[in-house]
């Protein structure tokens, strides 16, 4: 592959990710130019592959977009939509009896473990050989 084939294929994934953010927000290709700040007929053209949308362009349907993950738009890496603070606050509240429980699990566990050791070396200590030949 040659340095522009790699270029076209990697437009063609952002274009890709934008028709998603069209679908996803219910946009058709008028609506997306006025989110954009430019004309159906660019949009049109990067649609279709005959042109391509300048970051600018991108950066403002990030930005009139609430939480579109820039990132994600150019790169595909990522989530398409940003979570929002309560998004987060909820996870990490959850996160955090998650880890609670976890702990809780691993002390029982250990002290499952310490009972049986114990009770092994009771086992152990108390070994009759009952079958007469040291084995």
């Amino acid at each position: 592959l040659t340095c522009k084939d790699i270029i076209n294929i990697m437009v063609k994934f952002l274009i890709d990710r934008l028709s998603l953010v069209m679908k996803s927000n219910n946009l058709n290709q008028n609506q997306l130019s006025k989110l954009m700040g430019v004309s159906p007929v660019q949009v049109s053209h990067w649609l279709n592959g005959r042109n391509n949308p300048n970051l600018e362009s991108l950066q403002n349907l990030a930005s009139v977009l609430d939480k579109l993950n820039l990132h994600w738009l150019l790169t595909g890496e990522g989530e398409m939509y940003l979570k929002s603070d309560s998004e987060i606050l909820a996870e990490n509240k959850q996160l955090k009896k998650e880890k609670s429980l976890f702990r809780e699990m691993v002390s029982h566990l250990n002290s499952k473990i310490e009972e049986t050791d114990a009770e092994n070396k009771i086992l152990d200590s108390g070994y009759v050989d009952v079958t007469g030949d040291g084995s």
